[in-house]
C-alpha cells in the first residue's frame, strides 16, 4: 500500500529525479533541463512525474522556502557512523558512506562501475554538450540493488561521452518491496530509518519544507541547501510514515 501511495504522490510532486533524460543549456548558457523519451516504466517515486526545468524547480523550492529557520544546521554534532571513518562530519561537504565505502565528489562514471553497479548500454552511448547534464538514470549491482545516478558536463567541451563526465547526483531508497536496499550514510550521522526530529536535531530546520496534506498518506520532505538557495549542492530526504526512506544528493559544483 505505500509503495502505491509513493507513486500517486511522485505524479503529483515537482522533483528532480526523473526517468533517463539528457538536459541541455540555452544561448545564455543557463543550466536547463530536458527530457526525452525513456525505455523503462517504472513506479519507483524518485523518478515518475518530475519532467519540469531546472528554472521550474528552483521557483517551486525558493517560493515554498522557510524564511525563519528556527536554528541553523548543525555541522559539529558526532557523527553516527558505527564503523566507517569520515574524514568529516561537515555535510556541506557532501561525503557520505555507500555500502561501507566513504565517497567524496568529484565523482565520475567509473566509480559506479567500480562500486560494481551499471547503466543500460543505450545510456553509456549518450553525450553531453557544455553544461548539459541528465536527470536520473537508474543503475543497479547483481544483487538487485538499485540507485539513481545524474552526470553531468559542466566544461566548454561539446559531445562528451558520458562515460568520461562527471556525476551530478545520487538518489538512494529504502525500498520493502526491494529484496536488498542500498546501505547510505551521511557524514555527520544522517541515514535510512530516522525521523524528522532525529533529522533536525542535528542539521536544524530545512531550508525547504512540505508536508503531505492527505491524512491518510503521511509524506514530508526536508531539503538543506549548502548556500540557501536551491541552485547550489543540495540534500534532498524524504519521509513516509514518519520515517526517511529516500536520500538524494546533488553536486552542483
Amino acid at each position: 500500500m505505500k509503495k502505491l501511495k509513493k507513486f500517486a504522490a511522485s505524479l503529483a510532486l515537482i522533483g528532480i529525479m526523473c526517468s533517463a533524460a539528457a538536459c541541455g543549456d540555452d544561448e545564455s548558457g543557463t543550466k536547463t533541463e530536458r527530457t526525452t523519451g525513456t525505455t523503462e516504466a517504472t513506479s519507483e517515486p524518485t523518478t515518475e512525474g518530475r519532467k519540469t526545468t531546472e528554472a521550474t524547480e528552483d521557483t517551486a523550492k525558493d517560493t515554498e522556502a522557510t524564511e525563519d529557520k528556527e536554528s541553523e544546521a548543525s555541522t559539529t554534532a558526532p557523527p553516527i557512523t558505527g564503523n566507517i571513518n569520515f574524514s568529516t562530519n561537515d555535510w556541506t561537504t557532501l561525503e557520505f558512506a555507500w555500502d561501507g565505502v566513504v565517497y567524496n565528489f568529484p565523482m565520475t562514471y567509473q566509480d559506479v562501475v567500480d562500486a560494481g553497479f551499471t547503466i543500460g548500454e543505450e545510456y553509456t552511448k549518450e553525450t553531453l554538450d557544455s553544461y548539459e547534464y541528465t536527470t536520473s538514470i537508474f543503475a543497479e549491482n547483481a544483487a538487485g540493488e538499485r540507485i539513481y545516478v545524474r552526470f553531468k558536463n559542466f566544461t566548454e567541451q561539446d559531445g562528451r561521452p558520458l562515460t568520461d563526465c562527471e556525476i551530478y547526483g545520487f538518489g538512494f531508497e529504502l525500498d520493502e518491496y526491494r529484496d536488498v536496499n542500498p546501505s547510505v550514510t551521511l557524514c555527520n550521522g544522517i541515514t535510512f530509518g530516522m525521523t524528522v526530529d532525529e533529522v533536525k536535531a542535528i542539521m536544524g530546520e530545512p531550508d525547504y519544507y512540505y508536508s503531505s496534506d492527505d491524512p491518510d498518506f503521511d509524506r514530508k520532505e526536508l531539503d538543506y541547501y549548502t548556500e540557501d538557495s536551491s541552485r547550489d549542492n543540495e540534500l534532498e530526504l524524504e519521509f513516509y510514515d514518519g520515517i526517511l526512506e529516500e536520500i538524494t544528493i546533488v553536486n552542483t559544483d
